[in-house]
Formats: structure tokens, sequence, C-alpha cells
């Protein structure tokens, strides 16, 4: 008798918790027989588990993202998700481990015996990047991306609330279908990208998204198990990209804010350190479009010293003396011509 049949005859005991699966968590199909399909959500599951399957025995050496799962079959990032908890209750499928999560030595022999819903050959990370603008992004991890990145667009409810402050509208629908005046919150869609670096036996994801807004109910998932996070920043948008530094700040993580210098130009990255308020060794100067650039760039994250945050919080009160940054063109123009890495 061997160790596996003596220790878990059967792979996921009903003790596993479920985990929680994010953009990045790859996944692996178990099994070859038919997923029964009682329900529609039994359908869908199985449409998400025959698309594994099959991908998986075409390219086994690159297992496929939820959100490149949610990207190929349609569905909202949430559905894709909604989906493959399904499967794993089915136990027909396995994920990979949070790498942000600590995993001791009994937990790995666990994995090895089948015993959880962890694949100990499946291993990712996310690093996070935003842009300002959100294009600068994309655009990023296209350039860093092993092959093309995938994107899906979701669509969140803009924030309101009873008092008739925020942002929301009124629909007049005289067909029935509401009184005319009522208030509903309305639909915001916006573009989520996923882009995929092998490095060995581990999958290095990059997860490109706007600049987080208030009450964003997409940021909470998104930047759950982040392990570093790039803030992508033209100079002339360097309002934006302040905005943007608090919830970064909040998640504790290693932070490289990335001066963009397209076409040439040379901003003086002392200067946008001062408005920011970032320790110019955590900026990096960089063409966004080019390969090397954008690599060197994921390179200086990486080598962050884990003790030196990039990202200090600002004194509060804020100082007089030193005013929020404000949007505007005059900051692309300073005469200084002190490059950084690139």
């Amino acid at each position: 008798m061997t160790l596996r049949a003596s220790t878990a005859p059967r792979p996921f005991t009903t003790r596993a918790p479920l985990p929680s699966v994010g953009e990045h968590t790859l996944v692996r199909a178990v099994g070859d027989g038919p997923f029964p399909a009682e329900t529609e959500l039994d359908r869908l599951a199985a449409s998400v588990w025959r698309l594994v399957h099959d991908l998986e025995r075409l390219r086994p050496h690159l297992p496929l993202t939820v959100l490149e799962i949610a990207s190929r079959t349609g569905l909202s990032r949430g559905v894709a998700v909604m989906a493959l908890t399904e499967l794993l209750l089915h136990r027909r499928v396995r994920v990979s481990r949070s790498c942000t999560a600590p995993r001791t030595p009994m937990a790995e022999v666990r994995d090895n015996l089948a015993a959880t819903h962890f694949d100990p050959h499946l291993r990712s990370v996310k690093i996070l990047v935003l842009g300002t603008p959100e294009l600068a992004a994309r655009r990023f991890v296209g350039s860093c991306s092993f092959t093309h990145p995938v994107t899906v667009q979701e669509s969140i409810l803009e924030p309101c609330d009873l008092l008739g402050h925020g942002k929301e509208a009124t629909s007049k629908t005289p067909n029935g279908h509401g009184p005319e005046g009522t208030r509903r919150a309305p639909l915001r869609s916006l573009l989520v990208s996923l882009g995929t670096l092998p490095l060995g036996t581990l999958h290095l994801c990059l997860l490109a998204l706007s600049e987080p807004p208030d009450r964003d109910a997409l940021w909470p998932g998104a930047a759950r198990d982040a392990c570093g996070a790039l803030l992508i920043a033209h100079p002339d948008h360097l309002g934006a990209a302040a905005r943007a530094l608090p919830p970064l700040r909040d998640l504790h993580v290693p932070v490289q804010v990335v001066l963009d210098h397209p076409d040439g130009t040379a901003p003086d990255i002392s200067d946008a350190a001062r408005l920011l308020r970032v320790d110019p060794e955590h900026m990096t100067m960089a063409d966004v479009r080019s390969v090397p650039s954008a690599r060197a760039t994921l390179r200086d994250l990486i080598h962050q010293a884990p003790d030196r945050p990039g990202l200090p919080h600002p004194p509060h009160p804020r100082s007089p003396q030193t005013p929020c940054p404000a949007d505007s063109g005059d900051t692309a123009a300073h005469a200084g011509t002190r490059e950084g890495r690139s």
C-alpha cells in the first residue's frame, strides 16, 4: 500500500475549506469523465470545465488564469468565479495557492497528497498595475507579458446615496418599468487586463486597472493577494497619480512609480518625486511601450529593499508649503534633463 493510497483515498477531503479565487488564480481540471449538468449552473460549470480540460491538453505548460477563462467564455469575472466555485465543490478542478498566505511544510504535504483544493504545481503571484491615464497601464502590461494580455470588460455601479449626493441617474420610464423620476445607481464600464510572465515554475501575473475610484466594488477583490504594485504616471497627469497613491499605501506592499516619457521626452524625475512625495529611489523613468524598458521597471520593483517602504504616508495635516499637485501640462516642461532608469 502506497502512502497516497493509505492517507488520501480520494482527493479533496470535505473538511478542506474553499480557497479564495482571484483574477490571477491558475486552474487545472480534475478527472476525464463528463460533468453532470442538471441545472443551469451545472451546465455553466460543465462548459468551463471542458474549456480548462481541453486547453490543458493543448498547452500543458501554460495553465489558464481565472481572467483568461472569463475572456474565452465571454463571462464576467464574477460569473467565472462562481462557476469555478461550483467546480471546486464538485472536486473537478484544483487551483493555485495564494502566495501571500502562509504555507507550512505540512500544508505542502497535504497539497501533494491531493488532500486540498490546491495543486502544488500551480504557482502564481499578482502585481497590480495602475495607470494615469489608464491606457498606460495596459501598454505596460502588454510590453512585459510573455503572451498577449487578456482583457475583460466589467460593469460596476457608481456610488450614490439616498440623500442625493454622489453620482446618481434619474430614470424616466413611462412604459411601466418604473415610476418616473426614480433614482437608480448608473452603471460604469471599465476594462481589466491581465498579462502573464512565466518565471520557471512561477507565473508572474500583471493586473492592469484604472485609477481606483472611491468605494469601487472592484478594488478590494483586485487588490487582494497582490505582492507589489506599479503606478504608471504621465508627467501631465501627476495630480491623478497623487490621488491614486493612498489605496496603494494601504496595501503595505512594495510600490514603484513609473514616470512615462514617450516620444523622447525627458521629465525631471526628482521634481516628480517631490510633487508625489515618493523616494526617488522608488521612481523609474521609462517608455512603457518598450519591452526592455518596461521589464527593467519590473526588475526595479522586485529588487526593492523590503525594509524601505517606497511610499511613506505624508504628514497630517498637509503642510501649506507642499500643496497637492494639480493636473497641468506645466510639469512636462521642466528644464532638468536628469535621466532615471530605463
